[in-house]
């Protein structure tokens, strides 16, 4: 399973990028990390294709032992 990152955005786009999927709420998307991506590099990826974000954070995983 890919890492997410989840990206507190102000006025969202109704459509969002392919990529891209709303989380919990209208102002909170989530985004899977490409392969050796890092969060700065998400957030200018998110930027780049018009999204206003204002907050990050990483998902905490649920794995089971």
């Amino acid at each position: 399973m890919a890492q997410k990152i989840i990206l507190t955005c102000f006025q969202p786009p109704s459509d969002l990028p392919l990529g891209y999927q709303f989380c919990e709420g209208s102002d909170l998307i989530a985004c899977e990390l490409r392969e050796g991506e890092t969060s700065r590099e998400a957030l200018a990826r998110a930027r780049d294709v018009g999204l206003t974000v204002v907050g990050w954070s990483m998902p905490i995983l649920n794995r089971k032992l």
